[in-house]
């Protein structure tokens, strides 16, 4: 006899109950594996450099990236600039990651220092900042006009801002070339993309055995 609380369950019963809650058990099992995902880069450029921002002293830039839909937050890996290649010289800035207000810092800021024009990543994944809203990634010059900030040749997309300092950015005409790589995190929904035939045939051997010993009265 299988006792469960204060009910006491006959050997039929037993093995019915184990049939249905086993797969139930499997099932809740697989559910709670984490899913993978593949890094996303948010941007708002149209890829193509057309000029760039060479700015004072102090002064500061930035792009507000927003979360896709059906995610639940990000973790932030990367701060992607496009620097101008035709720029008299690069130069050492400080890294902003801002939070939705462009006010509150997502962690310290820091200096990168970029080795020539193009491209040029700063690695975040280490300091685990999870966003969940709208927030900013930006430059902060540390010298007069350089590095050379890039700037695309499309029309604004109204997520470029600029000032002299981040409280008292405005909106600028132009879409300066920051993005962001991210690793979302959306909501765990269990897939079975090949474990539903497997589970379907677990019980339907279950309920065989099941019947072949309730018939011949087995324990």
């Amino acid at each position: 006899m299988l006792a469960i609380g204060h009910v006491q369950l006959g050997n039929h019963n037993r093995h019915l109950l184990l049939a249905g809650v086993l797969p139930l058990m499997i099932l809740g099992a697989a559910s709670q594996l984490p899913l993978a995902h593949a890094s996303v880069v948010l941007s708002y450029d149209n890829g193509s450099l057309g000029g760039s921002l060479s700015d004072s002293t102090g002064n500061s830039a930035g792009v507000r990236f927003s979360l896709q839909s059906g995610w639940t937050g990000a973790k932030l890996l990367t701060a992607r600039y496009d620097f101008d290649p035709g720029c008299s010289e690069v130069h050492s800035f400080t890294v902003l990651v801002l939070d939705s207000d462009h006010t509150t810092a997502l962690t310290a800021s820091f200096s990168a220092t970029p080795s020539s024009g193009g491209f040029f990543d700063v690695d975040l994944s280490s300091l685990n900042i999870i966003v969940t809203h709208d927030f900013f990634i930006g430059i902060q010059w540390q010298a007069n006009g350089v590095p050379c900030l890039g700037i695309d040749t499309g029309p604004s997309t109204g997520r470029s801002y600029d000032g002299a300092s981040p409280a008292t950015w405005i909106a600028y005409s132009g879409n300066f070339i920051i993005r962001a790589v991210v690793d979302p995190i959306t909501p765990v929904i269990p897939e079975y993309p090949n474990g539903l035939p497997l589970l379907v045939g677990f019980m339907l051997i279950a309920f065989a055995v099941i019947r072949r010993r309730t018939r011949n009265n087995l324990p």
